[in-house]
């Protein structure tokens, strides 16, 4: 991952040893757009989390897949067919990542899975979906969940979530702070179904 990626993780788990291959700190061409820079958070703030009425418990928001259809859509351009980024779309919860893959199925060779079933297997640009939105975070602020979730982005980490509902937590409350002082929040509106 990227230096400016690896200062979460170096700061909270790795105590400044992970180290970071100089090929990942060159900037990618899609970093030129403020919007899909390295790190950058899509504050939501417009719905609620839903909780998955059949099967084992889970939540979703489906403005955060409205969002990610909507910065999938503003990549396009950068994708180049000879060379492709590989991306991922990752949750921490199955309910997301499941709607994610059905709604956004058009996205074609971006992989869609809970940060759980990522498991290592790093892409150059992940897009992550947080679902809490107000009250507790449950598992969400698990260290361990944490790290694996931002260790997986190797050029590029955006993050889609409420942004007010994390800044109150340790780690989080230093990713938040991270990207309200490098002026990469991006407020969302609402944003209509076209954007799936």
């Amino acid at each position: 991952m990227s230096q400016s990626l690896a200062d979460i993780p170096n700061r909270f788990f790795y105590v400044n040893k992970l180290v970071t291959p100089a090929h990942l700190n060159e900037p990618a061409s899609w970093h030129q757009e403020s919007l899909l820079d390295k790190f950058v958070w899509i504050d939501v703030t417009v719905g609620t989390e839903e909780v998955k009425k059949t099967g084992p418990p889970s939540r979703f928001r489906h403005q955060e897949v409205a969002a990610t259809a909507a910065l999938l859509r503003h990549f396009a351009p950068f994708r180049s067919p000879d060379s492709p980024p590989s991306i991922g779309v990752a949750s921490m919860y199955s309910a997301q990542a499941d709607l994610m893959r059905t709604m956004l199925a058009r996205y074609t060779g971006v992989d869609f899975h809970t940060v759980d079933a990522y498991h290592g297997k790093e892409k150059d640009i992940i897009i992550l979906s947080l679902v809490r939105c107000g009250g507790h975070l449950g598992f969400v602020d698990e260290w361990g969940r944490i790290n694996a979730a931002i260790t997986l982005a190797k050029k590029s980490l955006w993050i889609v979530g409420s942004l007010s509902t994390f800044e109150g937590e340790p780690v989080w409350s230093y990713i938040t702070k991270k990207a309200v002082d490098t002026a990469r929040v991006f407020k969302v509106s609402p944003l209509p179904s076209a954007f799936y």
